[in-house]
Parts: C-alpha cells; sequence; structure tokens
C-alpha cells in the first residue's frame, strides 16, 4: 500500500515538474510567433510604402488587398502638395498595425 502512494507523489511531482519547465517554453513560443508576426507585417508595411513612394506623386492612390496572411489598407489623405499616407495590416484575431508618412510633390 506504501508503494502505491509512492508512485502516485511521484507521479504528481512529475507533471508538477513537467508543467513548470513547459509553461515558459510555450509561452515563450507565442511570443516568438508574434514577434515574427510583427516584423513581418512591418515588412510589408515597408514595401508597400516604398512602392507608393517609386510612384508620380499624381499616381498615389488608396488601396486594399491582402497578402496571407495578412490583410492591408492604404489611405491617402491629400492636401496642396503633400499626401498622407496611413497604411493598417491586419492579421488574425487581434494583431494590427498601422504605419503613416507623408509624400510630398507638385498638386496635379
Amino acid at each position: 500500500m506504501s508503494s502505491l502512494v509512492e508512485v502516485l507523489v511521484a507521479m504528481a511531482l512529475f507533471v508538477l515538474a513537467f508543467v513548470t519547465v513547459v509553461s515558459p517554453l510555450q509561452q515563450g513560443h507565442r511570443s516568438a510567433v508574434e514577434c515574427d508576426r510583427r516584423v513581418q507585417a512591418l515588412a510589408l508595411a515597408t514595401d508597400l510604402i516604398e512602392q507608393q513612394r517609386c510612384l508620380p506623386f499624381s499616381k498615389v492612390v488608396a488601396l486594399q488587398g491582402t497578402e496571407e496572411p495578412y490583410s492591408y489598407t492604404l489611405q491617402v489623405k491629400q492636401q496642396p502638395n503633400l499626401k498622407v499616407l496611413t497604411l493598417q495590416v491586419r492579421w488574425g484575431e487581434n494583431g494590427q498595425l498601422n504605419y503613416g508618412t507623408m509624400i510630398q510633390g507638385d498638386a496635379p
């Protein structure tokens, strides 16, 4: 009977040790995946903004699209000789990155 109690206590300690070790690893993995997605979203945002900067000032327009797993919306607000670009990149349920910049040029 005492050996059964010892086995149960040993198994309980093993499970506790396993959970104690695996839980931080799992949280670290989730954090790394979220960080990677944010970096990839920032790279996508930078590429989209640079594509707009390469266009003539009059051809910079709003756009919307997807590049799995991301969806993006670029809004353009025009002022005299200035366009304000606001880019929103979304992914998953809660992932969101907002990016903004201005482009200066000649008014049409």
